[in-house]
């Protein structure tokens, strides 16, 4: 928490993160300040290989 600079519900997350080898996702800006990198849910859907047509009916 204080290497870090957050509260403790983020820096729960944080070492989760960290620990599993996890992409952390996230609109909380409070990581931008720390060494983990946040991608936002947009970065994480762009990155998607778009959905294939629906079957017409």
């Amino acid at each position: 928490m204080r290497t870090q600079r957050l509260d403790f519900d983020d820096a729960y997350q944080y070492v989760l993160c960290e620990r599993d080898k996890l992409v952390f996702v996230s609109f909380d800006a409070d990581f931008d300040a720390s060494d983990l990198r946040r991608f936002t849910p947009a970065q994480i859907v762009a990155t998607l290989p778009s959905a294939p047509p629906s079957p017409q009916t």
